[in-house]
């Protein structure tokens, strides 16, 4: 069922335009970890059972499908802005058909050593890029190759889709290892 962009929504849609974006980007950095990979079909329920003292291990499987199973808390997050023919009302969120996880979340990787300022290089180059108006308005990038074994999380969201809270509150319950949440 397709529903218009409120007002808000609607100002935010259409100040993103050439030359300018409007979106909201955060990134988190993880600690670095000396654990072993793990094989891809492991559930993330290992990365629950250990220590809380011990740094999270990265999982990329695991966090693509724990994400793609948090979407259904979120709907607006598998939907498409259509605009409506001659501006006459304002655009509506529809399903997005062809929705792909895989377009959403992308797996990225710093040079060896990759240090504060390379990520800062690369998030700033992600951030400057508008996102893609054919596509659910948001993207996650997971970027591993900091120093010490780190990596980080970086995510960018249309205005239009989320305010500053509502965006850290979904990212939140995106990475919570809570399986209540």
């Amino acid at each position: 069922m397709a529903n218009r962009l409120s007002p808000r929504e609607a100002i935010s849609y259409f100040l993103d335009g050439a030359g300018a974006t409007n979106h909201l980007g955060a990134v988190i950095i993880f600690p670095g970890t000396t654990v072993k990979k793990r094989s891809a079909t492991k559930d993330l329920a290992t990365n629950r059972a250990r220590k809380k003292s011990e740094p999270p291990v990265l999982d990329y499987p695991a966090l693509v499908r724990l994400v793609e199973n948090r979407l259904q808390l979120v709907p607006r997050y598998r939907k498409v802005v259509l605009e409506v023919t001659l501006g006459l009302a304002r655009p509506v969120w529809a399903d997005d058909p062809d929705f792909d996880i895989n377009f959403h979340i992308r797996r990225s990787g710093l040079p060896s050593p990759g240090t504060i300022a390379d990520l800062e290089d690369l998030v700033s180059r992600v951030m400057s890029r508008p996102l893609d108006r054919s596509r659910p308005l948001w993207e996650v990038h997971v970027i591993e190759g900091l120093e010490d074994g780190r990596f980080a999380v970086y995510s960018k969201v249309h205005h239009s889709l989320v305010d500053g809270v509502s965006a850290l509150r979904y990212m939140t319950l995106a990475l919570s290892n809570d399986p209540d949440d």
